[in-house]
């Protein structure tokens, strides 16, 4: 009977050291940590006393970052060895006062930062692509709460492009929200003090889901080489063939793929989309049309029944022909099964009805 007490009170203090050691456990306390300097310093117009209330908030959140067991710093995350567009670390720390910016005063200290770089100075080297992402958000995020217009890109560019998709489904209803509409949902998330909460110990770079949902959206670009998913929706269907880095972007599952810099769908994104539903529900309509696209490559065509109907010998057997596209229908079902979009699930086992379709989409689709 002591030998039991013994070993379960041993285990009780092992508990305890391991959830207090992790700063994880409790992220309200992490946030209180890295925002109080903020919240406590004087108006934004003693330039000195806000800069040093930066610098406290900044080692904060620093310390977080370097022992998290669900986060690393995107500088650090090496999927298959590959190194990531890099982020200059300040960088990082503005994404995560973005999380914070519904507080006026946060917000105002995010737009010194962005104007002036506080207490760090601005570095001689020119902002690379990942930057200029963050940048955007961050000026975005200033924008909504000081009540300023967004900054929108793009617009026209990717209006082309999903009517020429409309175009090609004359059948299917398919829908494009506006730009401001995606950008407010979009940073109605990212301003809430959850969004960075973890959900699962998987270790992933702390920008994962920045990068990750503002390509979904089709707001932001993507982090590495500026390209819009607008742009792979105007691609000819030689270059959906022929280019192999896409399909990781806009459909995206939990399998580093050809692609190793590309965002990954994790238990922590999960989260973040189920507590904000509007961004979900904006995310599903531009991965559908991202879905209305492929079906066209693959010589199909969705009906009124959202059923796929064939149209095109030629890229029914380039389907047949070219094995690769059997991981990307693997890829685009665990995708379409993560965010819930059922009809299209449905829609890809009625293509040709083979046996290893059915099989593979039968673990997908939601009861």
């Amino acid at each position: 009977m002591f030998y039991k007490i013994y070993i379960s009170f041993v285990v009780l203090i092992f508990t305890c050291v391991f959830a207090t050691s992790n700063p994880d456990d409790d992220f309200d306390s992490v946030i209180n940590k890295i925002a109080s300097p903020l919240r406590d310093s004087p108006e934004i117009s003693d330039i000195a006393s806000t800069n040093l209330a930066i610098l406290s908030s900044y080692n904060a959140f620093k310390e977080f970052l370097s022992s998290s067991q669900y986060f690393c710093s995107h500088n650090n995350y090496k999927p298959k060895g590959v190194t990531a567009t890099s982020v200059h670390p300040v960088l990082e720390y503005m994404a995560f006062l973005v999380s914070l910016s519904s507080d006026t005063k946060i917000a105002n200290i995010l737009d010194h930062l962005i104007k002036t770089a506080g207490p760090f100075g601005f570095s001689e080297r020119k902002a690379n692509s990942a930057e200029r992402v963050i940048y955007h958000i961050a000026m975005n995020a200033v924008a909504k709460t000081q009540g300023e217009p967004l900054k929108i890109e793009n617009r026209e560019a990717e209006k082309t492009s999903f009517d020429a998709i409309q175009t090609m489904h004359p059948d299917f209803c398919l829908d494009l929200p506006t730009s401001e509409e995606r950008w407010n949902v979009y940073l109605d998330a990212l301003q809430h003090s959850d969004f960075f909460k973890p959900s699962a110990a998987v270790k992933i770079s702390f920008l994962n889901d920045v990068f990750l949902l503002g390509y979904l959206n089709g707001i932001t670009p993507r982090y590495k080489d500026d390209q819009r998913l607008s742009s792979v929706w105007s691609y000819e269907n030689n270059n959906l063939e022929r280019v192999h880095d896409f399909i990781q972007w806009i459909f995206p599952n939990s399998a580093v793929g050809v692609d190793p810099t590309a965002p990954l769908l994790t238990p922590t994104s999960k989260g973040a989309l189920e507590r904000h539903l509007p961004l979900l529900q904006c995310i599903r309509k531009m991965v559908r049309n991202s879905f209305a696209r492929m079906a066209n490559f693959w010589g199909q065509q969705i009906n009124s029944s959202v059923a796929l109907v064939k149209t095109s010998d030629q890229w029914h057997e380039n389907w047949l022909n070219h094995t690769h596209n059997n991981p990307r229908m693997n890829r685009i079902l665990e995708c379409l099964s993560f965010l819930g979009i059922n009809l299209s699930l449905i829609a890809c086992v009625r293509i040709y009805g083979l046996q290893q379709m059915k099989q593979i989409a039968q673990k997908y689709i939601h009861h």
